[in-house]
């Protein structure tokens, strides 16, 4: 039963690409692909309480097709599945206008198509399994920038956003084959039996190759080169799936890290360099977004040093890194689908693109301005917001690693609390140039408009999930 509501939740938004093809109607295109994802999420849903884990072999030699459906699996493709499905209620209002003359056929079948392999990549059991949904997802997500991007430069950064990922994705690869040529197998059960005889430091070059992938999509510093040009060019839900693929970029190093070798983290000279990497990416991320003025660039940004936050949770090691990974996935998500929702209706409203131009918003925006300061709140870590909790959890992997006597705990310490003021500075200075001062444009929102709604509820699932953050870690004992 549990095979049949894993392989459900990955087959329903694929079985409804030939249908949302034919669409014609931006509004209908946007309920069939919502109503397939939801069916997706409910398939998920039911199968989380049905056991510890279970893998199903359907291709055995390399394990091409294997299925895990532990709860913090299946947690990262539940969260996935309706933050995708919440992103196309405002799909319709961002692209209709601006693309009248094209039919929404292309946009949905290539949506559908990167929200499946979305959904199905935290759901592997083996490398070859994750490789092949990420890069699904990769190439789906390559056309629908390269289709639908919203400026002139829409060619340049889906060439840049290529190279970047594909780059990382052929490094991955051959990591697999390495590890895979020395023990035999790519099931994550099976490396993590026989690595525990391996010695650490055999397994760094290997691991190493296997994180560039999952490192390139989180935009970790130098690899982030790819983001910011994205940004500015895709349609608001191709970033809210861009979002969550950071955010499944980490769940790949926990599985990597964390389950499958945990040893290779006591190598000295494989955890600094992370630790150093998550570091500078966390500042350097925060500091960049101080300084911008377009709010795509900032947000951007706002996901490099969030980036910065994952990784530095993951690179300490230990049972903390698999709940920090989960709670940061699901507070960045709710976060930054809510900011792009919000700025994209801005955006579309205003018909500009600078922070300076904007002003005194809100008394005519209260809904907006709202989800907007929640969010914000959130990506800085203020208690009532999940982002608290997701940020406590990196804390504490942070204090263990300085309990073990280690000195590196210190630098990501003072990394951590620089970012976090930072992350809240940029914030609240943003919200402050947009909501607060003398008005500069007549704007007035509608509060049944889909991206106010998108951004109410998502802010308020931000605030309850804060409440009771205890309903995600749940998955880490199922």
């Amino acid at each position: 039963m549990r095979l049949v509501l894993l392989l459900a939740a990955i087959l329903f938004p694929l079985t409804a690409i030939p249908a949302a093809a034919a669409v014609k109607s931006w509004k209908r295109g946007a309920a069939l692909a919502s109503s397939s994802l939801i069916a997706s999420a409910a398939a998920l849903a039911l199968s989380a309480g049905r056991g510890l884990k279970e893998a199903y072999i359907v291709e055995p030699t390399l394990g091409l097709i294997v299925l895990d459906g532990r709860g913090y699996n299946v947690a990262f493709s539940l969260l996935a599945c309706l933050v995708c499905a919440a992103a196309l209620l405002a799909a319709p209002r961002f692209l209709e206008r601006a693309r009248r003359r094209r039919s929404p056929a292309s946009f949905y079948a290539l949506y559908l198509a990167a929200s499946a392999s979305l959904v199905a990549t935290p759901l592997s059991g083996t490398l070859t399994t994750f490789f092949a949904f990420f890069e699904a997802y990769l190439i789906a997500s390559w056309l629908l920038l390269l289709l639908w991007g919203g400026d002139r430069r829409r060619g340049s950064a889906a060439l840049t956003y290529l190279v970047f990922t594909e780059v990382g994705a052929l490094l991955t690869l051959l990591g697999i084959a390495v590890l895979y040529d020395a023990y035999g197998t790519t099931s994550f059960e099976g490396l993590r039996s026989v690595l525990q005889r391996a010695h650490p430091a055999e397994l760094v070059l290997p691991f190493a190759l296997l994180g560039v992938g999952p490192l390139v999509k989180m935009a970790v510093v130098p690899l982030h080169a790819w983001l910011p040009a994205a940004y500015s060019s895709a349609p608001i839900p191709l970033l809210v799936t861009m979002t969550i693929a950071e955010g499944i970029g980490g769940w790949a190093l926990v599985t990597l890290l964390s389950f499958t070798a945990p040893s290779v983290l006591s190598v000295a000279w494989f955890r600094l360099p992370l630790l150093a990497l998550a570091a500078f990416t966390a500042v350097y991320g925060s500091l960049a977004a101080l300084a911008q003025r377009d709010p795509r660039r900032l947000l951007a940004y706002s996901s490099v040093s969030q980036g910065g936050y994952l990784l530095l949770g993951i690179a300490c090691g230990g049972d903390i890194a698999a709940a920090s990974a989960l709670l940061l996935f699901a507070a960045h998500s709710l976060a930054k689908a809510a900011l792009l929702a919000a700025f994209g209706y801005l955006e579309e409203l205003s018909e500009v693109r600078d922070l300076e131009k904007l002003g005194g918003l809100a008394p005519y925006m209260p809904a907006t301005a709202v989800s907007v300061l929640v969010s914000f709140l959130s990506l800085a870590g203020v208690p009532l917001t999940l982002g608290f909790w997701a940020e406590l959890e990196v804390v504490a992997s942070v204090v263990a690693l300085l309990a073990r006597g280690s000195v590196s705990g210190l630098t990501a310490a003072a990394a951590l609390s620089a970012s976090t003021a930072l992350s809240l500075a940029y914030g609240v200075l943003c919200f402050k140039r947009v909501f607060f001062g003398k008005p500069k444009l007549r704007l007035k929102e509608d509060v049944r408009s889909a991206p106010v709604v998108l951004a109410l509820a998502l802010s308020l699932a931000n605030v309850a999930l804060g409440a009771h953050p205890g309903l995600l870690i749940a998955a880490l004992q199922r």
